[in-house]
């Protein structure tokens, strides 16, 4: 799948624009705040209806205004698909598809399978569980079809037991008869996980065979000792939980663990040996959906120069250009892209400056890189 045309109204500080696209490169320079990210985010807006920068409507927007409109166009080679998702205050998000209104979001997310790498990403390893388990639950929500209402219910009844455990006069009675629906939900998700973690921790033991520097371990956290069920374990933490007033065991709590040398990689590796990590997990994570269904998920890399220098930037781009996907990149400096603008035949750049994107001529790229 990639994008073909993008045509956007009244997001952040874009002014509005109508772009097509290379189906392989598209290179995006400007300073910052000059619109890089907000156009990476109506990217991100088509394949899920959902901004990576806020869960809320209304910073989406831009000011004076009361909707945002997003529109565009994706192609697998066979079907052009047509995209449109307006957000506004006060109503939320509504998408159609090929002019047919979408009820939810995770059809359109199956469609248009898509990786963000931002400044964030690069926290993997030194932040905390939840992004790290997001990551794992982008590629099992693709591969197992039950994941997404099995992780809702999951979710819905973990808000009723930590409502209960709020409670001065809760017992124990009370909590515990929300265990063996939280437990049936709860084995269900981490039985996915575990299953697709599988296959993730194969792939990036492949990437990292040829690491000379450091031996790299992977390892799956359920969220709970796993010599227990889960409904054991939120039977015998009931006095726990009250204390803290939630749920601390469970699936919701599920971590990755990176080591080396059975010590956390976040003590022992330099900050480029970690950044290394961070760029082969998302190799995986997209050579795994190519392995599975075929084709490669789209990638937008947000300020690319501000996190790799421009030798490991050239290989991380190349190595996602072999597995077939789209790129959309974003940096302040045109020379940094330099080596890609001048051996990349199937490749557009396009400069923005206060919100207005303009494509550049290939010659002009080029020469303006080599400056």
């Amino acid at each position: 799948m990639y994008y073909k045309r993008l045509l956007v109204s009244n997001v952040r500080n874009l002014e509005p624009l109508d772009l097509t696209f290379s189906p392989s490169v598209n290179v995006i320079c400007g300073l910052n705040g000059s619109g890089k990210t907000s156009f990476l985010e109506s990217l991100s807006i088509l394949s899920s209806g959902k901004s990576f920068r806020s869960h809320l409507t209304t910073p989406v927007i831009a000011r004076e205004h009361k909707a945002a409109t997003v529109f565009g166009e994706a192609s697998d080679g066979n079907t052009l698909y047509k995209i449109g998702v307006e957000k506004s205050i006060g109503k939320g998000s509504s998408i159609r598809l090929n002019q047919k209104p979408l009820q939810n979001n995770s059809a359109l997310a199956r469609l248009i399978p898509l990786l963000v790498i931002d400044h964030q990403s690069f926290e993997l390893l030194t932040g905390g569980s939840k992004f790290r388990r997001s990551l794992l639950d982008w590629l099992v929500f693709h591969v197992e079809q039950n994941f997404h209402v099995n992780w809702l219910s999951y979710r819905e009844v973990l808000k009723q037991r930590n409502a209960l455990l709020k409670l001065k006069e809760t017992q124990a009675r009370d909590v515990n008869i929300w265990a063996p629906q939280l437990s049936d939900f709860g084995e269900k998700i981490t039985g996915y996980r575990a299953k697709v973690f599988e296959v993730l921790a194969t792939q990036l033991n492949e990437l990292s065979t040829h690491e000379k520097d450091f031996e790299l371990d992977f390892r799956f956290d359920q969220g709970w000792k796993h010599d227990q069920s889960l409904k054991e374990c939120l039977l015998e933490s009931f006095d726990q939980d009250r204390r803290y007033q939630t749920t601390k065991k469970g699936p919701h709590r599920a971590d990755l663990l990176f080591t080396t040398g059975g010590k956390k990689v976040t003590d022992v590796l330099s900050r480029g040996q970690l950044k290394t990590v961070v760029c082969r997990f998302f190799l995986a994570l997209a050579n795994c959906y190519k392995d599975i269904f075929g084709n490669a998920p789209i990638i937008l890399i947000d300020d690319l120069p501000a996190e790799l220098d421009k030798n490991r930037a050239k290989i991380l781009l190349r190595q996602f250009l072999n597995l077939g996907s789209q790129l959309f990149v974003t940096g302040v400096d045109l020379p940094y892209f330099s080596d890609i603008i001048a051996t990349e035949q199937n490749i557009k750049v396009f400069h923005v400056e206060h919100g207005i994107f303009k494509e550049l001529e290939k010659d002009s790229a080029i020469n303006l890189a080599a400056v």
